[in-house]
């Protein structure tokens, strides 16, 4: 069962905000909207939980959020979607999705801003999921360091009793 961590969370303006800026942002302007999806990570790292918030904004007035009801986002690899929700957009907060891709490759998301039934906008766009020090790499380092240990123990018990012969 593939380990996917989902939590759909309301989030005040300033948690949201700082999540935002420090990570990656992808932005377009399409339809008559400015659609802007940031996230709290430099890189996306597979097992580690990534926040990504979802604004929508008309490109006539910037200065405050464009009214949406919920956002459908889908997560795909290159076996299909992995993952698809609806995040339901409140007023005067932001739209949160916290997911945790299981490995490093090369993924879409997309988003739908909705507004009742109707289509505001939809982009899609690729994210990059790299190596890093995931848990398949741990798990190497610690069999390694393990036979290191017992080969160390065995060599150590085979010097002794050498020394203990000759002795």
């Amino acid at each position: 069962m593939k380990k996917i961590i989902i939590i759909i969370g309301l989030v005040f303006f300033a948690s949201v905000a700082h999540a935002h800026t420090t990570g990656i942002s992808y932005d377009v302007a399409q339809d008559g909207y400015i659609v802007d999806i940031g996230t709290n990570k430099e890189e996306l790292l597979p097992n580690e939980l990534v926040l990504f918030d979802y604004k929508l904004f008309n490109q006539t007035d910037t200065s405050k959020l464009a009214d949406f009801d919920n956002v459908y986002v889908t997560i795909s690899d290159d076996t299909g979607v992995i993952m698809s929700t609806f995040l339901y957009s409140p007023k005067d907060l932001l739209t949160v999705l916290s997911y945790s891709f299981e490995r490093t490759g090369t993924y879409t998301m997309s988003a739908r801003f909705n507004r009742g039934q109707l289509r505001l906008t939809e982009v899609t766009f690729p994210l990059e999921v790299r190596g890093g020090m995931a848990q398949e790499n741990i798990m190497k380092i610690g069999a390694l360091v393990l036979i290191g240990t017992g080969l160390g123990w065995y060599g150590m018990n085979q010097y002794k009793k050498n020394k203990l012969t000759q002795g």
